[in-house]
């Protein structure tokens, strides 16, 4: 991790991550131990969206999650004697989320690349719930009820705010980085399938075949040359995380290439 990436994880903690704190804690009733490795969490390629992904991948899912186990006192009292520690650390860039988050030993333990799936806030916080209710009993049996001994918890009522409907407004920014981050996802996906197999390419079908039998649609992509009063051509695997819109425009003026060449 460079100076660059360190400062920019350092302005998170700072800035951002005391409130994401405050919420996991409100939303779990208590105050949840997190250990994370924060020098883990890099993707020196992306971290200029770090404060976009951050949330989305590690610490939303969190608070989603306690919110629907703790909607009462007996939720709040199982988490607390059943969750021994939060783990948020990146080891292998993993983004399968049965091998990224589990939950061992009262443990739960959030092993996922910072940036890929990052919009997948819904799943990761579904997978946290799954666990937590399968193995928070099993965890607690036999810990010492911690219920009367702590700062009781908040209501439900108190904790739980009415969420209000706002428009779906997203700046050019948050659309960069989505894509930046799906082409990201697309490619990573895309070399886990085709590793090690060979690879030949049909221009005329438009199909890239790798191994025996896996075959991608290609995408071709059109820009005209002033200078040589022609249409030049490029194919890319549609894996390559190009934007559908993209290549339904490219498609288009090659179509209009064609016409009036």
């Amino acid at each position: 991790m460079g100076l660059k990436e360190k400062r920019i994880i350092q302005a998170f903690q700072n800035d951002l991550f005391p409130a994401l704190e405050t919420e996991i804690n409100t939303a779990a009733g208590y105050t949840v131990p997190l250990n994370i490795s924060w020098n883990t969490l890099m993707e020196d390629r992306f971290s200029h969206i770090y404060n976009d992904t951050f949330p989305k991948i590690y610490f939303l899912p969190l608070i989603e999650a306690f919110k629907a186990i703790c909607v009462d006192t007996m939720g709040v009292e199982l988490l607390q004697a059943g969750l021994k520690e939060v783990i948020i650390v990146n080891e292998n860039n993993e983004h399968n989320i049965e091998r990224a988050i589990t939950f061992e030993d009262g443990i739960l333990k959030i092993n996922h690349s910072p940036v890929i799936n990052a919009d997948k806030i819904e799943d990761r916080a579904a997978r946290i719930i799954s666990l937590l209710e399968d193995k928070l009993e099993e965890f607690a049996e036999g810990t010492p009820d911690t219920a009367t001994t702590e700062t009781p918890a908040a209501p439900p009522t108190e904790k739980k705010q009415e969420a209000t409907e706002a428009p779906n407004k997203m700046t050019i920014q948050e659309l960069y980085n989505q894509s930046l981050v799906l082409s990201l996802e697309k490619q990573e996906i895309f070399s886990e399938m085709v590793e090690g197999l060979a690879w030949s390419c049909d221009m005329l079908e438009g199909k890239l075949t790798y191994g025996d039998d896996q075959v991608f649609d290609i995408q071709v992509i059109g820009t005209y040359a002033e200078n040589e009063k022609s249409w030049l051509w490029a194919w890319a695997n549609k894996q390559s995380g190009i934007p559908e819109k993209f290549t339904q425009t490219s498609l288009a003026i090659k179509a209009i290439g064609e016409a009036t060449k």
